[in-house]
């Protein structure tokens, strides 16, 4: 005897039936009375099954593998029970209307999809849901669409409604589906439907329209509700910066991070914080470096807001290098060349002795043009190693590059009056060459 009721007896009919219909052994160069008794094995078995989540697998691939209009009508029939699966009830509603179709019976499958969206169900439309529509000559589509939008916005199911207009903009028509989401868009308000406001808003991020985007977003922004926001603000910075507002998006960017410094958790991610504070850092330099291309003034309170945030990051960062040298980077343009110079040397109050540090920094202010900066960092590199010459070729180098070739002449001079290991021949003999001595 076998054990009907057991869990491996009906695991194992469920697989076999699968299997059976997946493979197409059920169906292919079968009669329609072979087919017609395979199924009736198979619904026989789906109706009394245990698990309606495994039921409903079968059932769809039951739907797959037969043609027959009345076939398709015993499974559009035996959909039906599994509406009542939690999460399924679109797809179950938009199988039964695919098969009432396939089973010959468009208006069922009109009528069946229609009351899905009116009680604010949105199975997906393709071509299958749109092909039923148009069958038989039904009522014209767009007409359909337009009445089913206007019940689902008389029931105020506006994200619903949005949803609907999305689907039609995607898979059925281009122009019908846009008149109907700037409908949903006119009727939303932000202090009922902030949610369908947003779901709106990145719609049209993801098709770059960000004048439109942020034009549905602000308001959102100024809801008290919503201030406290840190994911908003850096959403309103991507717009802002998407649409070449560069002041608003840093100040958006500043706010978004004001708010999650407020609410620290007690384990912070250190690769992210470093990430979004330099990108902020490099939204400052930008500030400064575009108000040098127009000759115009920077910001007034633009350097009390990169020391603000530089200090911030430092206190979060266990390594301040990154920080300090880019407060530094921005202070420095900004003219303040004392305070870039106490930022940049911070990192190395733990290393005064060594010069690698010190060299180091002298290159990198060296690339980027900064002469006065970068002669102090090789001055200091000197004082932690002053039997090293090449420091002192590489720093009259830096100056005569740049014009001040009296200093560079006073330095190569010091190197070639001093003393040196033998392994710096030959940068001493360049120094002479330079300076026109034999000795």
């Amino acid at each position: 005897m076998r054990p009907a009721d057991s869990f491996i007896w009906r695991m194992a009919s469920a697989r076999n039936l699968y299997v059976r219909w997946n493979s197409g052994l059920a169906t292919k160069n079968r009669t329609k009375q072979q087919i017609a008794i395979e199924l009736e094995r198979s619904l026989e078995f789906i109706g009394g099954c245990r698990s309606m989540t495994l039921g409903w697998a079968l059932l769809s691939e039951l739907q797959k593998g037969v043609t027959d209009e009345d076939q398709q009508r015993q499974i559009a029939d035996a959909a039906e029970q599994f509406e009542k699966i939690p999460g399924l009830q679109f797809l179950v509603r938009h199988e039964r209307a695919r098969s009432l179709f396939n089973g010959g019976e468009p208006a069922k499958a009109r009528k069946l999809y229609l009351e899905s969206i009116q009680v604010g169900l949105l199975p997906p439309i393709d071509a299958a849901i749109r092909t039923a529509f148009r069958a038989d000559d039904a009522a014209d589509w767009d007409s359909l669409l337009q009445k089913a939008h206007g019940e689902l916005i008389a029931k105020k199911r506006l994200r619903t409604a949005l949803l609907f207009a999305l689907q039609c903009r995607q898979a059925v028509d281009a122009k019908v589906g846009e008149l109907l989401f700037d409908d949903v868009v006119a009727r939303v308000s932000v202090t009922e439907r902030p949610d369908v406001t947003l779901l709106a808003a990145e719609y049209l991020r993801q098709r770059k329209l960000y004048n439109r985007a942020d034009a549905l977003l602000t308001p959102v922004l100024q809801d008290e509700r919503f201030k406290a926001s840190t994911q908003l603000w850096r959403f309103a910075a991507e717009l802002a910066n998407q649409r070449g507002k560069k002041a608003s998006a840093l100040s958006r960017q500043e706010r978004a991070l004001d708010l999650e410094f407020a609410q620290l958790p007690d384990l912070v991610n250190l690769e992210s914080i470093r990430r979004d504070y330099s990108d902020l850092m490099n939204r400052y330099e930008q500030v400064v470096d575009a108000s040098a291309t127009l000759e115009t003034e920077p910001p007034s309170d633009l350097l009390p807001r990169v020391i603000r945030i530089a200090d911030r990051w430092r206190s979060l960062d266990t390594d301040d290098t990154a920080a300090c040298q880019a407060a530094a980077r921005i202070i420095a343009k900004l003219g303040r060349k004392e305070l870039a110079w106490d930022y940049l040397t911070t990192p190395l109050a733990m290393k005064p002795n060594e010069a690698a540090p010190w060299l180091g920094m002298a290159q990198a202010l060296a690339q980027q043009n900064d002469v006065e900066l970068a002669d102090r960092s090789y001055r200091s590199a000197f004082a932690a190693e002053p039997t090293n010459a090449q420091i002192l070729w590489d720093h009259a180098e830096l100056l005569r590059k740049h014009g001040r070739t009296q200093e560079s002449r006073v330095i190569l001079r010091q190197m070639t009056e001093g003393k040196w290991q033998p392994r710096f021949n030959a940068v001493l003999q360049r120094a002479r060459q330079t300076l026109g001595t034999n000795r």
